[in-house]
């Protein structure tokens, strides 16, 4: 079964986020864990405000790092992330490390260059139907993304 076909609590229990972040970790082994490490399911994570329940996953001297796996179908990301992510926009740049376990490949891409992929309309809008409220997300197919267009934020 692929992942995407998992439940919330499968997927949850599963490897969901570990292999991009180990990734992550691997290739960036001076970047500091930041935002919350996969809470306990009920843990109350959804009653957190948006602006702390999507604390960027790692700090680096002068950037904040989201890091996301998808696979060939795909990368999904929430809206109420993204309206967070822009909050933290705000206080150092916002990027994502991207990491495509169908191609072992990775990209960064910082917060501007999503809201440039929903600008030009290179995204597919829908909702996840196992969470309480539906929640909203884009569908960046790995073609539409801009591999090899952004570089690194500069890591001293």
């Amino acid at each position: 079964m692929c992942i995407r076909d998992s439940s919330l609590t499968e997927r949850f229990n599963g490897t969901w986020g570990d292999i991009a972040e180990s990734q992550f970790e691997a290739d960036y082994p001076n970047a500091l864990r930041y935002g919350l490490n996969k809470p306990p399911l009920g843990w109350g994570v959804e009653r957190l405000p948006l602006m702390m329940r999507y604390t960027p996953d790692y700090i680096l001297p002068n950037a904040l790092a989201e890091v996301q796996g998808f696979g060939k179908n795909g990368l999904k990301i929430k809206f109420e992330k993204l309206r967070a992510l822009d909050l933290w926009n705000q206080q150092l740049p916002v990027y994502f490390w991207l990491w495509s376990s169908a191609r072992s490949d990775s990209l960064w891409v910082p917060l501007e260059g999503i809201w440039e992929i929903i600008d030009g309309n290179k995204v597919t809008l829908d909702s996840y139907n196992d969470t309480k409220r539906g929640k909203a997300y884009i569908k960046i197919r790995p073609g539409d993304l801009p591999w090899g267009s952004h570089g690194i934020p500069t890591i001293r």
